[in-house]
């Protein structure tokens, strides 16, 4: 069955998730997009490709090639953001 939900219905799990020491967005980087056939996901220590069905996966080595690819996929304003980055294993 089916639930009609209000937008504040989500407020306090939206406060945990960008809050909480428990959660993935406290812990590293976490950027994700559609594309027009596909979507791109940058992890702090991965970047996944999917496009046309297909997914491609690169880990990620250091904090230069992760603000590379957040550059290339989500734009140079976005490297602003990046402080006290650590790659995750």
């Amino acid at each position: 069955e089916l639930i009609n939900r209000e937008t504040q219905d989500f407020n306090e799990m939206c406060h945990y998730k960008w809050t909480s020491p428990e959660s993935k967005f406290t812990k590293e980087y976490v950027c994700s997009r559609t594309t027009g056939t596909g979507r791109i996901y940058l992890r702090s220590s991965v970047l996944f490709v999917f496009e046309k069905g297909k997914r491609y996966e690169k880990r990620i080595e250091s904090e230069e090639e992760f603000r590379t690819y957040l550059e290339k996929y989500f734009g140079k304003e976005y490297l602003q953001h990046v402080r006290n980055y650590k790659l995750k294993t």
